[in-house]
C-alpha cells in the first residue's frame, strides 16, 4: 500500500516525502506526509460523502475567518489538476494541510470549559452553512425518531432506553436543526500547549456532519465526561452545557442526546461482534449514569 500512495502522491500532488499511517480512522485510510501533510483514502462508493465533506471544510473554513475565530479546521491541497479530490487506482483521494498541535485525551479535565466555548463559537460558524451543505444529509433525532418504540424489543437495555428517549426525541425533532460536528470527540481536537494553559487550534474531521439540533455535539462533550473525566458526578459540566445552551434544553434532553448517539452507533455497527460489544458496554455505563443521577 505504500507504494501506491507515494505513486499517487508523486502523480497528482509532485510529493515525495515519508508517509506514516494513522490507524484512528473508523471507515478511512489517513497517512502523515513528512511533517506538513495529510493524505486521505476512500472507497469510489463513498465519493459523493467525501465530495460533500470537503466542500463543507472550504465553507467551514471560511466562516471561520470571517468570524475571527480562535481555531481552524482543515484546508485542502488542490493537485496538480487543480481537483481537490483526485480519483486513481479505484479510490478516491484528498490531501490537506497537516496543523501543528497535539491531541488530549478525554481524561483531561482541563478541556471542558474550553471545549463548551469552541462548540459555541462552531455552530456560530455551522449556522451560517445551509444544511444542503451538510456532509451526512439525514438528521440522527429525525432518523431514530422514526423507530418504534419495541424496536430493539430482543434487548431490555435498548429498549429501555428508546423507552427513555423516544419522547425527547420527539420534541427535539421539532426544534430548529443546523449543521452539527457529529463527532466530536478528544481524536477530531487539536490544541496547543502553554505550560498549563490550553487553547483549542482546530476542530478536524467533518466526515460526520448533519443537521441536528446543537445540543447533540454537547452531548458528546458530556459522554467524555461521563465515561473518561473520572468525575463521579459530573454535574458542573451539566451545568456549564446548559448555561451555554440556553433555556430550549433540559438536563434530560442531555442525556437522552448522549444515548441517541450510541444507539445510532448500534445501528451502524451491530454487525460486527467487538465493536457491538463495545457499543453494548458504553450504552449500559450511560443508562446507569442516567439511572443514578437522572431523577
Amino acid at each position: 500500500m505504500e507504494n501506491l500512495v507515494n505513486s499517487i502522491l508523486r502523480k497528482h500532488w509532485n510529493l515525495s516525502a515519508p508517509i506514516k499511517a494513522d490507524d484512528t480512522g473508523a471507515s478511512r485510510m489517513t497517512w502523515q506526509v513528512g511533517k506538513d501533510h495529510w493524505i486521505t483514502r476512500t472507497n469510489i462508493s463513498d465519493v459523493d460523502q467525501f465530495k460533500s465533506e470537503t466542500k463543507l471544510i472550504s465553507r467551514l473554513s471560511n466562516e471561520l475567518q470571517l468570524k475571527k475565530t480562535p481555531f481552524k479546521t482543515l484546508e485542502t491541497i488542490t493537485s496538480m489538476e487543480n481537483l481537490e479530490i483526485v480519483i486513481d487506482q479505484g479510490y478516491a483521494w484528498r490531501i490537506t494541510k497537516n496543523i501543528a498541535g497535539v491531541k488530549l485525551p478525554a481524561s483531561d479535565k482541563r478541556t471542558y470549559f474550553t471545549l463548551i466555548k469552541t462548540i459555541f463559537d462552531l455552530h456560530k460558524a455551522f449556522g451560517e452553512i445551509s444544511i444542503s451543505e451538510a456532509t451526512i444529509k439525514d438528521s440522527l433525532v429525525d432518523k431514530l425518531n422514526m423507530l418504534e418504540k419495541d424496536f430493539f424489543k430482543e434487548s431490555r437495555l435498548l429498549n429501555d432506553i428508546m423507552s427513555f428517549i423516544k419522547p425527547h426525541l420527539k420534541e427535539l425533532s421539532q426544534n430548529d436543526k443546523q449543521i452539527t460536528h457529529g463527532d466530536f470527540n478528544p481524536s477530531n481536537i487539536i490544541y496547543s500547549i502553554n505550560g498549563e494553559s490550553i487553547k483549542v487550534e482546530a476542530i478536524i474531521d467533518l466526515e460526520c456532519c448533519r443537521p441536528d439540533p446543537p445540543i447533540m455535539d454537547y452531548a458528546q462533550l458530556f459522554i467524555m465526561a461521563i465515561c473518561h473525566s473520572g468525575d463521579k458526578n459530573p454535574f458542573k459540566i451539566t451545568e456549564d452545557i446548559l448555561g451555554v445552551i440556553g433555556k430550549k434544553y433540559s438536563r434530560m434532553s442531555l442525556h437522552a442526546c448522549m444515548m441517541a448517539y450510541w444507539i445510532d452507533l448500534y445501528l451502524n455497527l451491530h454487525h460486527i461482534p467487538v465493536a457491538k460489544e463495545k457499543v453494548l458496554l458504553r450504552l449500559s455505563q450511560l443508562w446507569s449514569f442516567h439511572t443514578k443521577y437522572g431523577s
